[in-house]
């Protein structure tokens, strides 16, 4: 994660950063929050994902499945400074399902 100091607009950051290849917009949702305030949004969805896996005594097989949200997650913590200066602390995750993994489809996809 890069730090440092930006005095203009973000969106010609952004765009700036685009021409030269270097992001990838995922998606451009809007938050707010408010000073040492702790924000949060996730752009996914709920998937079942198989969890475990057991055969009982008679060979039949006992699957568990249990619900993860995948997609983008971020958390975001703004700290206005003197100045008017802000320091945010942002935490993102990225996460998809790995359908290819599953050994029948039918129960589910992996993370």
């Amino acid at each position: 994660m890069a730090t440092g100091f930006f005095n203009g607009d973000f969106g010609a950051l952004m765009t700036a950063l685009s021409t030269n290849g270097k992001n990838d917009i995922l998606s451009t949702p809007s938050v707010v929050t408010l000073d040492n305030k702790e924000a949060s949004f996730n752009v996914g969805q709920d998937v079942p994902v198989l969890s475990g896996s057991q055969t009982t005594t008679g060979d039949n097989v006992f699957n568990t499945v249990e619900r993860k949200t995948v997609g983008t997650k971020l958390k975001i913590l703004p700290q206005i400074n003197d100045g008017d200066m802000i320091h945010m602390k942002i935490e993102q995750e990225v996460s998809s399902v790995d359908a290819s993994s599953t050994e029948d489809s039918s129960l589910g996809p992996h993370l």
